[in-house]
């Protein structure tokens, strides 16, 4: 509850209720200004530091405080577990030994500049880090402007280092040839060809069940995604994003090996017996567990340095995938829709170079038309000359 009043003197005066103090007493927040309105907006800033829990009337409330109380009572409900996990880490291992025992109201931007050029030019870690920590501190401290619980975003004002744009490393087309030789026989093949043949993500395939895959239809739905939560094992979850949730038309090839792998994974069922643990997956542990993306990353690395072929990331068949399109002149949207990528500007920004190529590619072929339409032409015409 609150009130306003004028005073004898002719000031106003506002007053909130803020709980109670420690020998149970209530507790009153008492605000003065010349105006009613200017009580009015000091009364509503006093408002939004008790319903969060932290008093920054009392100048004493940290940047450490603060972040607590917006990663468990703000960030936990509204992000997914991953990207919670990513938050506290930043703010565990970078923000709060750095900035911890700051006041938030008296955060500068220099001393979040200096912290960023601390951690750019001795804290060896990647630029992109960096900017990491940059960018969880100003989403912190955007709410604490929104609750008015400080005036200026002290992350916004600072210079960033400039992050190099990531070049893809797909297989090359005689590297592909390399490599679906090498995963012939492979428990895994169907999986791989998966990676390579539709762009899919890692933990999209790895939460793949039966139940997505239609192999009469020669569909497979993308609902899922999975991964390691800490403390608490694999975890099914909603894809990257709801532009991830797709259906994707398989080639015969594809089909076909997942016809294949389905009928090993029933024999392998048969042979564990009790110890198989019925999960649904497509690609599962010799005992029907989910696979995990580090062991899968272990494998397919181990797998390439076995028949000598160039070292790379699981990640770089999707991206073999994407650059092979492009070269076989399929539409940019096209390859952005099978990807899953939010925006188109996502797929131009990681395969602009590739795109490009592609349409150089096709112009060159228009030469080639275009020169043999006049020639034609002009024989045509000698011809006619001749006739005549």
């Amino acid at each position: 509850m609150s009130s306003i009043y004028k005073t004898a003197d002719g000031r106003w005066r506002g007053e909130i209720q803020a709980g109670k103090r420690p020998d149970g007493r209530s507790r009153v927040l008492i605000r003065e200004a010349k105006t009613r309105r200017q009580v009015e907006e000091k009364l509503a800033k006093a408002q939004k530091s008790v319903a969060s829990g932290i008093d920054l009337e009392s100048q004493s409330t940290t940047l450490s405080a603060y972040l607590h109380h917006w990663l468990t009572e703000r960030v936990t409900q509204r992000v997914k577990p991953a990207t919670l996990e990513n938050y506290e880490y930043i703010c565990r291992k970078h923000l709060l030994p750095e900035l911890g025992e700051v006041r938030l109201n008296k955060l500068t931007p220099q001393a979040v500049q200096e912290l960023l050029n601390r951690k750019h030019a001795g804290g060896g870690i990647s630029v992109r880090t960096v900017r990491l920590i940059h960018s969880v501190l100003r989403i912190a401290l955007n709410l604490a402007v929104r609750w008015r619980l400080v005036e200026r975003n002290a992350a916004d004002s600072v210079d960033l280092p400039r992050q190099t744009k990531t070049r893809v490393s797909p297989f090359i087309p005689d590297e592909l040839v390399g490599f679906l030789s090498a995963i012939e026989g492979d428990r895994l093949r169907a999986l791989y060809l998966l990676a390579v043949g539709t762009g899919m993500r890692q933990g999209e395939i790895l939460a793949l069940r039966w139940e997505d895959v239609d192999l009469v239809r020669q569909t497979v739905t993308i609902r899922h995604s999975i991964r390691r939560a800490k403390g608490k094992g694999l975890l099914l979850g909603s894809p990257k994003s709801e532009s991830s949730r797709r259906l994707l038309s398989l080639p015969i090839l594809i089909v076909e090996a997942l016809t294949v792998h389905k009928e090993a994974q029933e024999v392998e069922r048969a042979a564990e017996g009790p110890k198989w643990k019925e999960t649904g997956h497509v690609f599962t542990t010799f005992v029907g567990t989910p696979i995990d993306a580090c062991n899968l990353g272990q494998r397919f690395r181990a797998m390439l340095q076995r028949h000598g072929l160039r070292r790379m990331r699981f990640h770089d068949l999707r991206h073999t995938c994407a650059s092979l399109m492009l070269h076989e002149g399929q539409a940019l949207k096209s390859v952005s829709d099978l990807l899953g990528h939010s925006q188109i500007s996502v797929t131009a920004d990681f395969y602009g170079h590739t795109f490009l190529e592609a349409k150089q590619e096709a112009a060159r072929k228009m030469e080639t038309v275009l020169r043999r339409a006049i020639t034609t032409a002009g024989t045509t015409e000698t011809v006619s000359e001749s006739i005549q």
